[in-house]
């Protein structure tokens, strides 16, 4: 489908719900809207380079072990992108057509330093924090559930679920 088309097509843009693709479409470049979060971050997975912002779409990408080109979008951001930059786990660059271009041309021209990154980010060992909420859970569960004899003698017994957001605030 799309997804395979803009695979084809090398230089992918995914510009997030808010965004509009212009018209026309830059040469050589595939757009999307939007993409469902597994899917992108499969792509992600599957990048030589990503060109991102300073959100929480940088932490996804180096769990993702991608060599990224950062620049931030918002007064949180350049914090994160410095403090992962001075690490070696990304490379920080302006919010600038011509110091994004620059900055993820060198890094696709340099396979020592894309390897070098990705390296550094296997050993972070980072995880999906909602696999790891999940299997310590799923450890305090009992090993088979209850015959459902068991559940109807509650019958006002409610499910709860509890979403915890470990963030300073809401971004995209």
């Amino acid at each position: 489908g799309v997804l395979a088309a803009a695979l084809v097509a090398g230089l992918v843009a995914v510009l997030g719900a808010r965004f509009v693709p212009p018209v026309p479409q830059p040469a050589g470049v595939h757009l999307l809207e939007t993409l469902p979060n597994a899917q992108l971050m499969g792509l992600l997975r599957d990048a030589r380079v990503a060109v991102i912002n300073g959100g929480s779409l940088l932490l996804q990408a180096l769990a993702q072990r991608t060599p990224c080109v950062a620049a931030p979008i918002a007064e949180d951001q350049p914090a994160r992108i410095d403090a992962c930059a001075r690490r070696g786990y990304c490379r920080a660059t302006t919010l600038d057509a011509a110091s994004l271009v620059r900055a993820a041309t060198d890094l696709l021209d340099d396979g020592n330093e894309r390897s070098s990154l990705r390296v550094r980010l296997a050993a972070l060992d980072l995880r999906n924090g909602v696999d790891v909420a999940v299997e310590a859970i799923a450890r305090l569960l009992p090993a088979s559930p209850r015959p459902l004899a068991a559940s109807a003698a509650h019958p006002y017994r409610r499910l709860r679920i509890m979403q915890v957001i470990l963030s300073s605030g809401f971004a995209g």
